[in-house]
């Protein structure tokens, strides 16, 4: 099956800002929040919920609402990791400069307050460059006092000779008295001024000068005083600024969390802006028990506490169907099924449920699609059934609760979080506490461990409901003298998970998933080749007699049997739930890498002896690897034709799953062999592939059109001699009359 995919709406460049993809059913909230943003004084709010649940998307929605808005201004700032206040606050006046200067109300602010304007700009370079600015103030008294003496000897004693003389005159009137009135009136004026110019000079400064330098300081205390300066002067103008410090719950450390809260605490209760503190889970929990400790710095720091929901089965549903195309496939089994094992392998976060979605896409003539198997039905249809039971659990038990919407989706969070782990075990037994430790999973950790007589109750809740659909089988056991009970993964329950193969239960685990697969390719095989001959005789119970009978038909060659003796008994312990030792774990980590070869090797001799039996009687000798001078025996089988001059089949068979770059470098050598022995034996021959995969037709599809370009590009002349067939059908990979179709196509041409 196709399903079309919008992959625009979905890329990693809009996901975060497209609201047709983000959904939050509470819109009464959201119309709040709005308000308060608008109209209410400024707070300081903490946005939480798990990581990829939507919580930036929805501060984006929050924005995009408000864009009309010219008074508000939204400022983000991502918390990655913690860094110290002083990296902090540099920033901060970065981002503030940033997107205020890009505001609207900026070209306002800077013509009636252009001082403020200048002040954030020196701010914003001061956070890059040591700007310093001088100023010299200098001042300076002076006191003068002068006294200046002119002195002319000769006319001074001249002019007193004349007053003299005018005194004897008076005294015996040698001249008319009214000359000798003129007289004197004459050298006394002229005694006068030369007395004036009598002078001696004699000065006496003092001089006082006061100089101060100042030059501008800047450190962390500076630029917050003068940051919150600009706040005020900002507020005053009635512009609202909305600081989003997002990404929080990325600092794994939690006191490094609440430390970098702490250090902001005077800015968040400033009152001079609104404060959006986007974090996880983890700081939920640490606000939600604040109120219990003494001088918690959280418990009186928010005005309000959003909690972003998991999102619902239903919202999942609305989300797919608006990046479908053709929405005309939803409503099919195949699809439903498909939809449902996505949701639950999201563990019900839309950034997880978006990511499963990207990795699906295969793309054709530009065209996203996804590409659903039929063979994989029976492991969407086990995960929709897994689903369908935790949806239930949540409706009937967790819903219900009188408890915080984050505490909600923290059960929530368990109940699929115990599910993936239990696929992880798939055919082996595990226990509860293999599931979750209370006292290391949530005691050892910042999670409410006051909710353990919950998580308990839930479950028992999970597993009641599981045994109830027959998808989980129980048994108990005695171990050192204690009874324990162990679960297990029934058969009607078609398990698939990615395997992390560090893990050593997930080794036994996928050990015992690759022992079934075997088991059951074995099984096939011989109902395959004993349909006719050995129909009314009893068909072999274990996997040991079922190998014997078929080395006993001559299927399987050249098989250690003290191996495969070790991997069944190692086999049956681990189905049972049997302890193992060391040795035996040992034994289970070496054999998980061998037992992909022992089902090759499985598929090669069933498609020889088929081929062989076939063959046969078209005067064709069927053998396994050769001697030559070239080396044809890198090819699994070889026919070689009776008829002298007639053409030889080369035969290689291939199990894959997906297809690697090694495959590529193996098609080349394959055509390369085959010309070598076309030279060798001076005649045309053929090259037959058989394709096993249980992946379906995708792979053998991708491998097929690779081929053929190779062969067009490359060695066209050999396009009628190498045939390609996909030997693997929906629930069977073994089918001789479709074996033998094919070879009879050989044959023909």
């Amino acid at each position: 099956m196709n399903i079309k995919i919008d992959y625009k709406i979905i890329s990693s460049s809009t996901f975060n800002n497209n609201m047709e993809l983000f959904i939050y059913s509470d819109q009464e909230m959201i119309s709040q929040f709005e308000q308060q943003l608008i109209y209410g004084n400024p707070s300081c709010f903490l946005v939480t919920g798990y990581r990829g649940s939507g919580k930036t998307s929805l501060i984006h929605q929050v924005e995009k609402k408000l864009k009309n808005q010219t008074n508000i201004l939204f400022i983000h700032m991502n918390f990655s990791k913690y860094e110290k206040y002083t990296l902090i606050l540099r920033k901060l006046i970065r981002q503030i400069y940033l997107a205020f200067s890009n505001h609207q109300q900026y070209k306002v602010l800077k013509n009636s307050d252009p001082e403020i304007i200048g002040q954030l700009e020196l701010l914003y370079k001061r956070t890059f460059n040591d700007v310093n600015h001088a100023h010299n103030d200098k001042s300076i008294n002076e006191f003068e006092t002068s006294l200046q003496i002119d002195s002319n000897l000769k006319k001074l004693l001249i002019s007193i000779a004349c007053i003299i003389f005018t005194g004897f005159n008076l005294t015996f009137n040698l001249l008319p008295t009214h000359l000798n009135s003129l007289l004197l009136l004459f050298t006394a004026l002229w005694a006068a001024i030369e007395a004036i110019k009598l002078t001696s000079k004699f000065t006496k400064k003092t001089t006082k000068t006061n100089e101060m330098n100042i030059k501008s300081l800047y450190d962390d205390e500076i630029a917050e005083y003068h940051l919150i300066n600009i706040l005020k002067v900002i507020k005053k103008h009635k512009i609202n600024i909305v600081f989003v410090f997002d990404e929080l719950d990325k600092i794994e450390n939690e006191d490094e969390i609440e430390q970098s809260i702490s250090e902001l605490k005077p800015l968040l209760l400033s009152n001079l802006a609104n404060f959006i503190i986007v974090s996880g889970q983890k700081l939920y929990y640490k606000f939600t028990d604040s109120n219990t400790v003494d001088d918690s710095v959280l418990s009186s720091l928010f005005t309000k506490q959003i909690h972003v929901r998991l999102l619902s089965d239903n919202d999942f549903r609305t989300i797919f169907k608006n990046i479908v195309i053709n929405k005309d496939v939803l409503s099919q089994k195949l699809a439903t099924v498909y939809l449902d094992s996505l949701i639950l392998n999201s563990n019900r976060v839309l950034r997880k449920f978006i990511n499963l979605i990207s990795q699906d896409i295969v793309w054709e003539n530009s065209e996203g699609k996804i590409l659903i198997n039929e063979e994989d039905e029976e492991i969407l249809i086990t995960d929709s059934k897994l689903l369908n039971i935790i949806t239930s659990i949540i409706e009937k038990h967790i819903e219900s609760l009188e408890l915080s919407e984050g505490i909600k989706d923290f059960f929530v969070s368990q109940i699929y979080k115990w599910v993936q782990k239990m696929k992880l075990y798939n055919k082996i037994y595990f226990s509860k506490e293999d599931i979750y430790n209370i006292e290391k999973d949530y005691i050892e950790k910042s999670y409410p461990y006051w909710c353990i007589t919950q998580l308990d109750q839930i479950f028992a809740f999970l597993v009641e409901e599981l045994k109830k659909n027959n998808l989980l089988d129980e048994m108990e056991k005695d171990i050192d003298g204690e009874k324990v009970i162990q679960y297990k993964w029934s058969e009607n329950a078609n398990i698939k998970t990615d395997v992390n193969v560090k893990d050593s239960n997930q080794i036994k685990s996928k050990f015992v998933l690759d022992m079934i697969e075997f088991e059951k390719a074995l099984r096939n095989a011989y109902n395959d080749l004993t349909s006719n001959h050995h129909s009314q005789n009893k068909k072999p119970n274990s996997l040991r007699s079922l190998i014997q009978e078929l080395i006993q038909i001559g299927m399987l060659t050249n098989w250690p049997s003290n191996q495969i003796n070790e991997f069944i008994n190692l086999n049956n312990k681990l189905r049972h739930g049997e302890e193992i030792s060391e040795e035996d774990t040992n034994k289970v980590d070496k054999y998980t890498f061998k037992l992909p070869k022992y089902l090759y090797q499985l598929y090669e001799d069933y498609t020889f002896y088929v081929t062989k039996k076939y063959l046969e009687q078209y005067n064709f000798d069927v053998s396994k690897p050769f001697e030559s001078k070239i080396k044809v025996n890198n090819y699994d089988f070889i026919a070689r034709n009776r008829i002298e001059g007639n053409a030889d089949i080369l035969f290689e068979v291939i199990h894959r799953n997906s297809i690697s770059k090694k495959d590529i470098t193996l098609v080349h050598k394959s055509v390369q062999l085959l010309k070598e022995y076309n030279i060798e034996t001076n005649k045309r021959n053929k090259m037959v592939i058989f394709f096993y995969s249980k992946n379906g037709r995708k792979s053998f599809e991708n491998y097929r059109e690779f081929y053929n370009e190779f062969l067009s590009n490359e060695s066209s002349d050999l396009n009628e001699d190498v045939t390609l067939f996909y030997a693997s059908e929906y629930r069977s990979n073994f089918s001789t009359g479709r074996l033998e179709t094919y070879l009879k196509q050989v044959i023909e041409k």
